[in-house]
């Protein structure tokens, strides 16, 4: 039951972030033009990369300690948001460095002091509320999470407004003021909700300002595998804009951006129920079988209808955005939501594997998706544009499910049938 209501609340969080990000996007693409979006969203995908790279897996390695951490809980929890606070702003310095060393589009945002100030600020955040969320899901504070991305977004959307009158400038300085409102608002909202975890204080939790850095030694040797799977497996939504910018153009990066905007709402499902799989394996010990045909029920559940109805209603959605993003988007998004089914598979498989710490599995799966897809991507995204993108990725979900689906729902030996999961080739279960 905790672990349909976290999943249900983290689906709630990913439905409220995104209809606001949507909103959010509309009105960027109606008062800036296109290279400014393209360079913004390009941006974007850059913060959530080193966020996701700057933050180790230390997150969910904490949902194998902090359950039984008793008082040292606030000392861990101080020492792993510091670490992933520093390597977040250590690594976009790099980042912004070597992308205006070798003249990158998004190289643009290094121009100014107060641009990499920017860029710097608005990773940190993200890397350190990447890690909160994740914290809030292991202290069964989901809600919290809701409540942090929901501020995050209203917040993001007013600055957005405030910053109209700078929409005619150029390109680079209208992407860093919209950055901007990104770092504002997570800092804004993170604020709040911590302040209020810290009184609601749930689990009864002991607070304290003290650091203990040896809790990272702790950390990392249940984080460094996760950190390695959650980035390979997350990876393929973070570098595709990255390339559809060197290999077309920021303005093809705005379309294509826009319509993986839209198709987060329906891939975030998968993510989010299967987040709180994760969590509940690695408190308990294990997943019944009964549990894991749950979350698969509810992502579905949710997931079909959703698909349905963007690709149904793909024309009237992009519209909002310009009659061009109707255009150069609409085949790229029907692949995209085509292929978030597939990947609701494949996530499912990974966090069970990964609750039970066969890696080798959920390592095979995600390499295989990431190494494909990017492949595929690269051979034809010349040729095919957009739409060779979309289909591209979706043929490497699919051909990742079809393993999945047999392996772990197929292919059951004794112990499966007695209702226990089971994943061949790692030799053990879970139950």
């Amino acid at each position: 039951m905790r672990v349909a209501v976290s999943s249900a609340s983290l689906i709630m969080t990913t439905l409220v972030t995104n209809l606001l990000g949507y909103v959010y996007w509309v009105a960027a693409a109606r008062f800036f033009d296109v290279a400014a979006i393209g360079l913004t969203s390009a941006l974007v995908s850059t913060m959530f990369l080193i966020a996701t790279v700057a933050n180790m897996g230390m997150g969910l390695g904490l949902a194998y300690i902090l359950p039984g951490a008793q008082q040292r809980w606030s000392a861990i929890v101080n020492a792993v948001l510091l670490a992933v606070g520093l390597l977040a702003a250590l690594f976009s310095l790099l980042v912004a460095a070597g992308a205006a060393a070798s003249h990158m589009e998004i190289g643009a945002i290094a121009r100014s002091a107060s641009g990499v100030l920017v860029f710097v600020g608005t990773c940190t955040m993200w890397g350190t509320g990447f890690v909160l969320d994740q914290i809030f899901t292991i202290e069964n504070a989901t809600s919290l999470a809701l409540l942090r991305n929901a501020l995050f977004s209203v917040v993001r959307l007013l600055l957005l407004i405030a910053t109209t009158s700078i929409a005619s400038t150029a390109s680079a300085d209208a992407a860093a003021s919209l950055l901007a409102g990104w770092g504002i608002s997570s800092v804004l909202s993170t604020l709040l909700v911590t302040v209020l975890f810290v009184r609601a204080n749930p689990l009864g939790r002991r607070f304290s300002w003290q650091i203990d850095l040896g809790a990272i030694r702790d950390v990392l040797p249940l984080s460094l595998r996760n950190h390695l799977l959650n980035t390979a497996e997350l990876a393929p939504g973070l570098v595709l804009p990255l390339i559809v910018s060197v290999f077309l153009s920021p303005e093809a990066n705005a379309y294509f951006y826009t319509t993986w905007m839209v198709a987060t709402l329906l891939i975030t499902v998968p993510q989010s129920t299967s987040r709180a799989l994760f969590v509940h394996g690695a408190a308990v010990g294990g997943l019944s079988r009964d549990v894991l045909n749950k979350v698969v029920g509810l992502s579905l559940g949710v997931l079909v209808p959703s698909v349905i109805a963007i690709v149904a209603g793909r024309g009237l959605i992009l519209s909002v955005f310009g009659q061009s993003y109707v255009e150069h988007g609409s085949g790229v998004l029907v692949a995209i939501a085509c292929s978030s089914i597939p990947m609701t598979v494949c996530t499912i498989y990974i966090s069970a594997a990964r609750a039970r710490r066969e890696f080798k599995r959920a390592f095979g799966v995600a390499l295989f998706i990431l190494a494909v897809s990017l492949s595929l991507v690269c051979a034809v995204i010349t040729r095919y544009g957009l739409l060779g993108v979309g289909l591209a990725l979706c043929a490497s979900y699919v051909g990742a499910a079809m393993f999945c689906v047999n392996d772990l729902w197929l292919g059951r030996d004794d112990a499966g049938r007695r209702g226990t999961v089971s994943v061949h080739g790692g030799g053990g279960r879970v139950g």
